[in-house]
Formats: structure tokens, C-alpha cells, sequence
């Protein structure tokens, strides 16, 4: 049945029995178009690309005369014009999207599309003549009908809802931002992870940055004085990042996310917003970019562990500040640093031809209360895992240069020492800084450092690892791939620019009399020689094992064959005097 126009002024009951009418004297009808509160025009579709206009009320010429001042119109008549049943009908049957700009016309195209298959749609679109600075935002709705003769009649409905807009745009833009920062809120930040969970981001930057010792602040300097810290952290990464991709994800943490960005561009942003967080200490950042992220979970991971390890240096160098990210064990080791209670050791290594030493691995032990030896394994997984191992890397590295030194003083001979340095403490921003600084202090050769570099599942981004590499290989530093062959190795990081040497990992060793170990040593040995690396096996125990390693060529050995890991003073008493410098 056909829908019904309630009027007591008109006997037609029928919406086509008003349009036959309507073909025949317009008066009847418009008198209760033209009564309507709304704008509404009457069309019949002629083809599905012109229109013929049946009727316009006079509510739609006063609405689009309302709009006059808005809408586009030639400067010349602008003074005279105004809108009128004749003009309206002319503007739409020669473009049925009259009011609409341009931008916009696949809108309302779409929705007559929609309503002649669905019988009723709506779109909003802007006004035609209307910018960015005074945008009128109109809603139609389209009701299409089918007369007995098949032609179809649509219904358009016209209303300003530019005010409705703009209040629906002040509620998502008070529900999707901080209002102490002014950039996105963790609601919106959860809802732009939801969206993109499956999508891939190509040349993407994130940076994680957390406020430093906020709770601190809060509780001693009051929470206007946290609140105007958080202020001035969003302020600096607004000053370098494009604030959409800025979120506010907790109290203290913002996340920032940047697709599309040139890796160049991204690094030179990084280091100069980070300079101004450092002046004053504002945040830790953690930062990382990739040419293709397959999961923008992953980076922001990637980026939040890197921005705790610059946290821990912080809570070191900051003794006094409480926090949720500071550990117990953190304490532990700055009061056990104090006190004196961690020790190098120093393990030979020696030529596997001639039994020369030429060379020591610095190793970390610990006393306990009682003044016995801890070994590592009871106390690096647990500094591994919360992120200070660092402090125990530096610790090392600054014993070693000091022994180099003292050496030098006296005349005894200079050897190669490496000092273990995890991924989590090559990570750290100013690594190549640190450790350069920790070397001229003590006036140490470069080439006399040589840093093994062990895997880290927590911190493994290759990218940034090659980099520094290749940094300080140029200043004369050497590097070992530690645990070759282990769980954790990666064959990829023998493409290391840098790389001096392959350190074969015991658990080979122990397999060297089976047929596919030795086969297994032989290739990897051969392969790091065609790379220009020299290899050196750890966890040597006897003879036969050193025999079988000459007879494939490797070049060092160390491992309780020689010496277990020893104080140092032994070492300088048992094998310091014979050593010799490596000609290889």
C-alpha cells in the first residue's frame, strides 16, 4: 500500500493520486508542501542520471536562502540574488547535487543510488561554496517510491545540521583526547590498535616515552607540579611530531607512531626532541623504526623495552626516586656496587697451534656476605631480566681498562681482553658514547678491547645493533660473535660489519666426536675464515678436542684445558708473562 499524506484540505489519499493530480494543477499539492517544517523536493527519475523536479516547498527556498551567505554565489549578482522555486528547480534538474560540493557529489549520488534498491537512505554532506573556516554540513534523506507507470519518484529531505555536527565533533574530539595534553587519550590510542591489528605499516617509527619521576614529584612537589611536567613532555614531542600521531596511553607514557616516515628524517627527529627531554631529564624514550612492521604491537613492544632500559639508568643515577619501574633488585645491585662486592676474573685464551696465550676473556663474579664466590648464573638471568645487566657490562669494561692501564705502568705485556656486552646494554642510546668515554678516561688502545656480543630476546633489533657495530669498528674497537652455534645464535649476524671474530659455542665442542658435529665445526670455521673472521672455541677440556679443532683450522681456543676463570693476579703470576701478541 501507498504511503498516506494526512490533510484536510486535499481528497487524494494516494501519493499517486497527489502526483497525478500534481501534473495537472501544482496549486493543490504545494499549499501542503509548503506547510511542511523541512525543505523537501520531489523528483522523477527520468534515466539514472537526470532528473526532473516535480516539486519544491518553500521551506527548501527559505532554507537554501538561509544558507545564502554560505553558499557560492557570482560577486556581480550576489547583492540581488536570492533563491526562488523557478532558480531551485533550474540548479537541481541541471545537477541534482546542487547544494552540495563537489568533494561530496559521490555522497548523494550514493545514497539515490541506495534508496532506489532499499527504498531509503541518507548521507551528510558539506555545502557547496563552503571552506574549512565555515563549513555547513547538510543531511538529506531520500524515501523512493514506484508509481503504477514505473517511474520512479524520490522524496529529498534538506536540514542544516552544521550545529549537531560540530557538537558530535566536540564529543569525539573530548572522548579521543587527553585534556591535560591536548593529543590522543588511551581510547583512542586502543581503538587505533584494534583497527590496525592485522595491517602491515611500512617505514614506521615508535617511540615510547615515560615522564621520569613523576610519583616522586607528585608526592613532594604536588600534583600541579606533575601535571605541568607531563604538560611540558607532550609540549616537546608535539614540537617535532605531528600530534595525530601522539597518545597519552597512561599517567606517565606517551606512545608516538609514525608511518610513512623516511628513516633519515625519523632518526634526526629522535635525537633532537631527545636532546631536549635530557636537558632536563623530562622522559626515558625508547625508540625504533622499521622498514616493514607486520605487527604495530610488536613495535610499540619493541620500543616500550628499549624505553625501559633508558629508565633503569635513570632510577641508577637517581638513587633516591620511588617508582613502579624501579626493582628491589636494582637497589641490591647499586648497595652490592658500593660495596665492592663484584670481582673480575680473567680465563685465558690461547693460540690452538702453539698453546700461546695471547689474549683473556673479563668475566664478573660476586661475594656473597660471607665473602664466598657467586658464579653468574645465580645472579646475570635476574639483572637480564629486569633490564640492569648494563650496569654489570659497564662495570667490567671500566675494570678491564683500568687493568690495561695498570699494566702499561709497569711494562707488563698488553693483550687483547674482551668484556661481554648484552644486546640490552648495546641498546642503550648513548652506548657508543658511554663506552668511548669509559676507554679515553683511562687513556686504553681501542684494538685492545674486544666486545662479545651475546643474543637477548628481549631487546633483539639487529638494525640498531648494526649500526653501532660498524661505529665502533671504526674507532678501532673489535667485536665477537658470542654463543655461536648455541640456542640463540643467528647465522644473519655473521654479515656483521665489523665482526672480528666467531666465538664457537661449547655445546659444539662437546659433539666435536660425533660425525655431524665435526662436519657441522669444519663448515662454520671454514665459512667465518671466507668472511675474514677468525674463530676461537670455548669450553675446551682436553687434548683431543684441541688437536681435532687444529686439524679444521680454528684459530683460538679457551676453556679448562688452559685455565678456568681465575682472579686476576693469579693470571698475571700463571700467564700473563708468557703471552704473545696474535699475528692473526
Amino acid at each position: 500500500m501507498d504511503t498516506k499524506i494526512i490533510t484536510n484540505d486535499f481528497k487524494y489519499s494516494s501519493v499517486e493520486q497527489q502526483l497525478e493530480v500534481l501534473t495537472r494543477d501544482n496549486t493543490v499539492l504545494l499549499d501542503i508542501l509548503d506547510n511542511i517544517p523541512i525543505g523537501l523536493a520531489i523528483f522523477k527519475r527520468t534515466s539514472d542520471t537526470l532528473y526532473q523536479v516535480i516539486a519544491i516547498n518553500q521551506q527548501l527556498v527559505n532554507f537554501g536562502n538561509s544558507l545564502r551567505e554560505y553558499h557560492h554565489i557570482p560577486e556581480s549578482i550576489a547583492k540581488n540574488f536570492s533563491w526562488t522555486k523557478a532558480s531551485l528547480t533550474k540548479a537541481f534538474e541541471h545537477n541534482i547535487c546542487a547544494f552540495c560540493e563537489s568533494e561530496d557529489e559521490h555522497l548523494v549520488l550514493k545514497m539515490l543510488a541506495d534508496a532506489a534498491k532499499k527504498h531509503y537512505a541518507s548521507c551528510r554532506f558539506r555545502l557547496k561554496g563552503t571552506g574549512p573556516s565555515n563549513t555547513r554540513w547538510i543531511e538529506s534523506k531520500c524515501v523512493n517510491k514506484q508509481s503504477s507507470a514505473g517511474e520512479q519518484i524520490d522524496y529529498i529531505l534538506f536540514a542544516d545540521v552544521t550545529s549537531q555536527v560540530l557538537w558530535e565533533e566536540e564529543l569525539e574530539h573530548i572522548g579521543s583526547h587527553d585534556s591535560m595534553t591536548g593529543v590522543y587519550n588511551r581510547y583512542k590510542y586502543n581503538k587505533f590498535m584494534e583497527a590496525n591489528k592485522h595491517n602491515t605499516f611500512f617505514n614506521t617509527g615508535v617511540i615510547f616515552a615515560d615522564v621520569n619521576g613523576l610519583k616522586a614529584i607528585n608526592d613532594t612537589l604536588g600534583h600541579a607540579t606533575g601535571d605541568e611536567l607531563v604538560r611540558q613532555t607532550a609540549s616537546v614531542l608535539q614540537k617535532y611530531f605531528d600530534s595525530n600521531s601522539i597518545y597519552r596511553i597512561s599517567g606517565d607514557e606517551f606512545v608516538v607512531i609514525l608511518s610513512d616516515i623516511d628513516e633519515n628524517l625519523f632518526q634526526v627527529n629522535v635525537s633532537t626532541m631527545m636532546t631536549a627531554m635530557s636537558y632536563y631529564q623530562i622522559a626515558s624514550i625508547g625508540y625504533t623504526w622499521d622498514a616493514s612492521l607486520e605487527s604495530i604491537k610488536s613495535g610499540v613492544y619493541k620500543a616500550e623495552q628499549l624505553m625501559k632500559i633508558e629508565k633503569q639508568k635513570y632510577y641508577c643515577n637517581h638513587i633516591t626516586v620511588a617508582s613502579r619501574h624501579r626493582s628491589q633488585t636494582l637497589d641490591i645491585l647499586l648497595d652490592d656496587l658500593a660495596h665492592n662486592r663484584y670481582l673480575v676474573y680473567l680465563q685465558p685464551k690461547a693460540d690452538i697451534c702453539t698453546n700461546k696465550i695471547i689474549g683473556a676473556e673479563a668475566l664478573i663474579r660476586k661475594l656473597d656476605n660471607d665473602g664466598n664466590i657467586v658464579l653468574p648464573y645465580e645472579f646475570v638471568p635476574v639483572l637480564e631480566n629486569e633490564l640492569l645487566i648494563s650496569r654489570i657490562d659497564f662495570f667490567v669494561l671500566e675494570e678491564t681498562c683500568k687493568l690495561l692501564s695498570r699494566w702499561k705502568s709497569e711494562g707488563k705485556p698488553l693483550i687483547k681482553i674482551s668484556v661481554n656486552m648484552s644486546r640490552v646494554s648495546v641498546a642503550e642510546n648513548d652506548f657508543i658514547e658511554h663506552v668511548t668515554n669509559i676507554c679515553d678516561r683511562y687513556q686504553t688502545p681501542k684494538n685492545l678491547i674486544e666486545f662479545e656480543i651475546t643474543e637477548s630476546t628481549t631487546t633483539k633489533d639487529n638494525r640498531k645493533l648494526y649500526q653501532t657495530v660498524a661505529a665502533l669498528h671504526e674507532k678501532g674497537f673489535g667485536f665477537s660473535l658470542d654463543d655461536m652455534g648455541s640456542d640463540y645464535s643467528s647465522l644473519s649476524l655473521l654479515s656483521l660489519y665489523g665482526l672480528n671474530t666467531v666465538k664457537l659455542d661449547r655445546s659444539m665442542i662437546l659433539k666435536i666426536d660425533e660425525p655431524q658435529g665435526t662436519i657441522l665445526l669444519k663448515h662454520i670455521i671454514a665459512m667465518c675464515h671466507e668472511l675474514g673472521q677468525t674463530c676461537i672455541a670455548e669450553g675446551v677440556e682436553n687434548e683431543s678436542q684441541r688437536n681435532k679443532l687444529a686439524d679444521m683450522n680454528c684459530d683460538f681456543y679457551q676453556g679448562y684445558l688452559i685455565d678456568k676463570p681465575i682472579p686476576i693476579d693469579t693470571f698475571e703470576k700463571q700467564h700473563l708473562i708468557h703471552a704473545t701478541i696474535p699475528t692473526k
